[in-house]
């Protein structure tokens, strides 16, 4: 380790960096040697490398609020950021006695801060546009010509039984507002995650039975394209885009499960 830091003051990095993968091989709890080769990796810009560097330590069971923030840093320049205020959080729970480090984590914790408000306001103007989408859809559509799945985004629509011409009539003289709110049938979108497609039904088995190790109800759906069968994992239904945005950054993408946000009218 000091042989890497007389290296660095040459500006050597190489060898510096060659000698504190050194340090770390021959004591795999030597965390100066950890802080160091994760602080130039990030000076670096090779996120991949400091976040593998940073989650050794901490799967060997270091607790240091330097490693803590080193993680907060990394997952903020790769764009996980409740995972990097997760850690910032740590790190300033550990570091209460290091007046320079506080400063240092609450820094990094107002940038994160920032980026969850700007993403928040994201999910809301989407979820303000799928409203609009919502209020601009035509409830008056032929039922004879209406087929499950014409409308993106759409896996049903419900047919509406035509009144019979004399029934109109009647309807006209005595109720007409009757008449209308029959034809008037509006959808309501709801939304779901689509935690994968599979051509095998078995993998989305699994998948489903991983979500339910974790709690959480799936269901699967089957559905055939070009007549062969595919198997999908949903879960849902939520009434708002973010809600459903909500519920796959915290509960799914910590499991490692990538899913999108899509939407149905019920």
């Amino acid at each position: 380790y000091n042989i890497a830091l007389i290296y660095k003051q040459m500006g050597n990095m190489k060898l510096f960096e060659e000698n504190l993968k050194k340090a770390i091989s021959y004591n795999n709890y030597f965390i100066p040697a950890y802080i160091s080769l994760g602080e130039y990796y990030l000076e670096q810009k090779r996120y991949g490398e400091a976040l593998k560097i940073y989650l050794t330590a901490k799967e060997k069971g270091i607790s240091n609020p330097r490693i803590y923030l080193g993680l907060g840093k990394t997952y903020y320049h790769i764009g996980e950021y409740d995972k990097a205020k997760e850690y910032l959080l740590k790190a300033k729970k550990l570091a209460r006695n290091d007046d320079f480090l506080l400063l240092e984590v609450d820094r990094m914790l107002k940038l994160v801060d920032k980026k969850l408000v700007e993403i928040a306001e994201k999910e809301a103007e989407r979820e303000r546009k799928a409203r609009t989408v919502q209020e601009e859809i035509t409830p008056l559509l032929p039922a004879e010509t209406v087929q499950a799945g014409e409308l993106e985004g759409t896996e049903s629509v419900e047919e509406i039984e035509p009144l019979h011409p004399a029934e109109i009539e009647v309807a006209k003289k005595e109720e007409p507002e009757e008449i209308l709110e029959r034809k008037k049938v509006k959808p309501k979108i709801r939304f779901y995650v689509l935690a994968g497609r599979f051509t095998q039904k078995e993998k989305a088995l699994q998948v489903l039975e991983k979500l339910k190790n974790e709690g959480i109800e799936g269901e699967l759906k089957k559905e055939f394209v070009d007549g062969k069968p595919v198997y999908s994992v949903i879960i849902g239904y939520f009434d708002g885009y973010r809600e459903a945005s909500k519920f796959y950054r915290k509960k799914l993408r910590p499991l490692g499960i990538r899913g999108i946000v899509k939407f149905t009218q019920k």
